[in-house]
């Protein structure tokens, strides 16, 4: 495990353009390090502050930030959890892509599926599904156990002609260097009046600010940090049009992000986590509808289509 400390400073010797809004950032406000000290390894990289836009990238980045684990693909196999996911969360999404869309037969495009479990819903409410996974561990679980249609490579290398009528990137963007690029991508792949419906976590949300340095900030994969107004300011960069924007609640990072601010929790953690996961983040859900009902909530999803639709 690493450590990320506050280190505000002007990096003299590098300058990264911003990707949300393209302009020279030199700024540094976080500094990740390999290892429990600060003082006992190198230096692994540098999250940086957008002067214009506020958006945090970290620099430089992991060379493949793909995940491969699938213990922790779906929900950690908590039944309860993934209930209420699929109901909370997948329905909503479900509901208004239906609302734009109408009830059609519609094909659609799940960037970065995993093992395919929430593609698995879509297709059972009549979408054509195809799940985009590089990761061959995943995508064989998606095939084999849930029948999805896989496409085994990354959205950077994809070279296809077929266009969608939804396009679902959930968690994904977020690990990216050139997020900008992806989106342009991903909207040539849109067909006319389609939609894109994107999830990433709030850098803004309560967690984070109660915890500092020391909320799960997914490092050194995650590479972007978006609250609700940089991902609406690259969305239409990008050319797309926001069509729905809300936040999504969840305790999932609550319980690590406690482990590091109070170690022996730890012990905690790892004695009802493997078995109950759903226990461990019930004492959490007061300050997880604290953030909810104050928009601080700790995931955005935003439904938007192209502009030239």
């Amino acid at each position: 495990m690493g450590i990320l400390i506050s280190s505000v400073y002007e990096d003299k010797d590098s300058c990264y353009l911003c990707p949300v809004c393209n302009v020279e950032v030199r700024d540094v406000c976080y500094e990740y390090t390999e290892g429990e000290k600060p003082g006992d390894c190198k230096e692994r990289l540098r999250i940086y502050r957008c002067g214009q836009c506020g958006f945090l990238f970290a620099r430089p980045t992991v060379e493949n930030s793909q995940m491969d684990s699938i213990d922790d693909a779906e929900l950690f196999n908590s039944p309860l959890l993934k209930k209420l996911y699929e109901k909370l969360i997948v329905g909503r999404e479900i509901f208004h892509a239906r609302k734009i869309l109408g009830k059609k037969p519609s094909s659609l495009l799940d960037v970065g599926c995993g093992t395919g479990w929430i593609a698995k819903i879509w297709k059972e409410h009549g979408f054509d599904v195809v799940g985009l996974e590089p990761s061959s561990s995943r995508g064989d679980v998606a095939r084999q156990r849930y029948g999805i249609k896989i496409i085994p490579d990354r959205i950077e290398n994809l070279g296809i002609e077929k266009k969608y009528d939804v396009i679902v990137m959930r968690h994904v963007i977020e690990h990216f260097r050139e997020p900008y690029e992806v989106l342009v991508k991903l909207r040539s792949l849109l067909r006319e009046g389609g939609i894109i419906i994107i999830t990433v976590p709030n850098i803004d949300c309560v967690g984070r600010i109660l915890f500092g340095a020391r909320w799960s900030w997914i490092l050194p994969y995650h590479c972007n940090f978006f609250n609700p107004q940089t991902l609406s300011q690259i969305l239409d960069r990008a050319g797309f049009s926001i069509l729905k924007s809300y936040q999504v609640p969840s305790p999932l990072w609550y319980p690590e992000s406690l482990g590091r601010l109070i170690p022996d929790i730890n012990v905690i953690e790892s004695k009802i986590f493997r078995n109950n996961p759903a226990a461990l983040m019930l004492p959490f859900m007061p300050v997880v509808l604290l953030g909810y009902v104050t928009h601080y909530s700790d995931n955005i999803t935003v439904v938007g289509k192209s502009k030239e639709s």
